[in-house]
């Protein structure tokens, strides 16, 4: 179940346009509960599906500032691991605070995302709110697409700031403070990555105890907050570990595993959950997406603000559902964010920390073992770094668009000439405009898929009966990822290294000692070939051909059950169809 709230700030002095429309908020959270209450700013949270997150209130009165969800001080002792954590307080939440004297609201979203912020200016009124339903009585007119925003998107999901698909709508970003004020509305990134990047830790056996530290406090302050706990126990190294966190910070909370398996052999990994399962007495049971009987396209689309590869028809939310309602359980928790922290994605380009770091000491073996890691030569590793001393004199510019090429890559289903006006320096979130120039290419990476993991909630399906919680995905564990050389993760030359080894005691020997991962792409396969005449007709008869937006002979070439099969594109076009879909339900 996800936080519903509603907020309005009026930080003038009130006209009629905004007296009615102060009404109708109220009228809206007529049954909710009013957590802010003061002249310039009124908050209301939803009662009737409660969370766990919860929520705060200031003690004084008039109530003057509010968090919704749930946040604590910093418990991590720092003490012999590097400088301080540089945030006080971390968990789930928006806080929102009221300077009376200065008629200003300051409202902070924390790096998880984990509670959606989301922000719209009706009437001269700053609203804020969770879900868009509890806005759209409120409009006066029809809210408009953005399509610089959804052709971004068609190019890369995760990387775009503050835009929505709706010109009216933006977001309130993980991390991000908004300032609201008479004169003005600000926003600048009060989390910063860089922070953390700038201040590493002067070891990996400090970087190891640090990760340690921080994924057990993680997990142990999720876990209090839940009686019963149902863990997605995919076979994987991160469910493993959640598991064993679980079983080694608290006792208390019921556990029990499910895994959700694929007959094929990329896709059952069911063997291997089992052993975890055994290792940490708890019961495992067993559910299969193709059990699913309604593979229709969700109509999660319509309450989204943009688009979502998590619509298609997988079967996953149905049987998630069905086995929430039998097992009554009330969250579910993943693995998630584990391939991002533990730093999966390595690329021979990691070989410019280890040369920061230790200069040509080393060098060669650093370079064979990255070689390993990442299935790449021992040339292309050194060339790499070759290429980046190379680079040194170029400009500001040039470095962000040499450096984030990679992940914008031309979609061969989009029309070229969209890919080619692409506007990266509007379009890129903050974070990576700001250290995209002068932080090396390995830790941008880092960046990128930590932005990425806040696209991970999905509020929708399973969690609209539940709680769904990815507890590595927590501020301190990011914090201490960051602050860890890239290359480090790659110990003794095994992906994943430095986890496998901090973690050994949580795992069975099938998992610890693993060196591949499972896969639903035959699942995704399956499932899109069932409905490929309607998917085809909804491109080729859609908003994004109407607009000279798609490439209409790629997308006939690949629309059919062998193209599909053979692209190398797999991933493009899904995504292509996911934006086609939002834009349809949107409408």
């Amino acid at each position: 179940m996800m936080h519903r709230f509603l907020a309005a700030v009026l930080c003038s002095e009130p006209n009629e346009g905004q007296a009615i429309l102060l009404d109708q908020l109220r009228q809206i959270a007529r049954s909710w509960t009013q957590i802010l209450d003061t002249p310039i700013a009124q908050a209301w949270v939803i009662q009737e599906c409660p969370s766990a997150l919860g929520f705060e209130v200031a003690r004084a009165e008039p109530i003057s500032n509010c968090t919704i969800g749930w946040r604590i001080s910093s418990h991590l002792d720092a003490r012999g691991l590097g400088a301080a954590p540089l945030e006080e307080n971390w968990g789930a939440y928006v806080s929102i605070e009221v300077d009376a004297p200065k008629k200003g609201v300051t409202v902070y979203r924390d790096p998880t995302g984990r509670v959606e912020c989301w922000y719209i200016e009706i009437a001269g009124v700053s609203v804020l709110f969770s879900h868009l339903a509890d806005v759209l009585p409120l409009l006066r007119r029809k809210l408009s697409l953005n399509w610089d925003y959804l052709e971004f998107h068609l190019f890369n999901r995760w990387l775009h700031n503050e835009a929505t698909g709706y010109n009216e709508i933006t977001e309130l970003l993980p991390g991000q403070l908004m300032h609201i004020a008479s004169a003005s509305i600000t926003r600048r990134m009060k989390w910063r990555a860089a922070q953390y990047i700038d201040n590493p830790f002067e070891s990996s056996e400090l970087a190891g105890i640090a990760i340690r530290a921080a994924a057990q406090r993680s997990i142990s302050e999720w876990a209090s907050r839940y009686g019963s706990i149902a863990l997605d126990l995919s076979g994987g190294l991160d469910s493993a570990i959640v598991l064993g966190l679980l079983r080694d910070t608290s006792q208390t909370n019921r556990v029990i595993g499910v895994n959700y398996f694929i007959p094929h052999i990329e896709g059952d990994e069911r063997d291997y959950a089992h052993d975890a399962a055994s290792l940490h007495k708890i019961d495992l049971f067993e559910r299969s997406p193709l059990s699913a009987t309604d593979y229709s396209l969700s109509e999660a689309g319509s309450r989204i603000l943009r688009p979502s590869i998590r619509t298609m028809p997988l079967g996953y939310d149905q049987i998630c559902s069905k086995f929430q309602s039998d097992m009554g359980v009330d969250a579910f928790f993943t693995g998630t964010g584990g391939d991002h922290l533990f730093y999966d994605f390595l690329r021979p380009d990691a070989i410019i920390d280890y040369y920061n770091l230790n200069g040509l000491r080393g060098i060669i073996t650093g370079a064979h073992q990255l070689a390993q890691v990442t299935h790449s030569t021992f040339w292309s590793v050194i060339s790499s770094l070759v290429r980046d001393e190379l680079s040194r004199s170029e400009t500001a510019l040039d470095s962000l668009r040499r450096k984030c090429s990679i992940y914008l890559q031309p979609n061969p289903y989009a029309n070229i000439c969209i890919h080619n006006k692409l506007d990266i320096e509007k379009s890129l979130h903050p974070e990576v405009l700001e250290i995209a120039s002068t932080t090396t290419p390995a830790k941008l990476t880092q960046v990128i898929h930590i932005i990425e993991l806040q696209k991970h909630y999905w509020r929708y399906g399973r969690a609209d009966t539940a709680e769904e919680v990815h507890p590595l995905f927590s501020q301190p564990l990011i914090e201490a990822s960051l602050r860890t050389h890239s290359h480090w993760f790659c110990q003794d030359g095994f992906q994943r290294g430095l986890a496998r080894s901090i973690f050994r005691d949580l795992l069975p020997d099938s998992i610890a000692n693993r060196r591949f991962k499972g896969s639903n792409t035959s699942h995704w396969l399956q499932m899109l070939s069932r409905q490929l005449d309607g998917f085809r007709s909804m491109l080729l008869d859609g908003e994004l051909a109407g607009r000279g937006v798609l490439d209409e002979k790629e997308t006939l070439g690949v629309a059919n059950p062998l193209g599909l099969i053979q692209s190398a594109n797999f991933g493009a076009f899904i995504n292509t169809l996911s934006v086609e879909q939002w834009i349809q339900q949107a409408a």
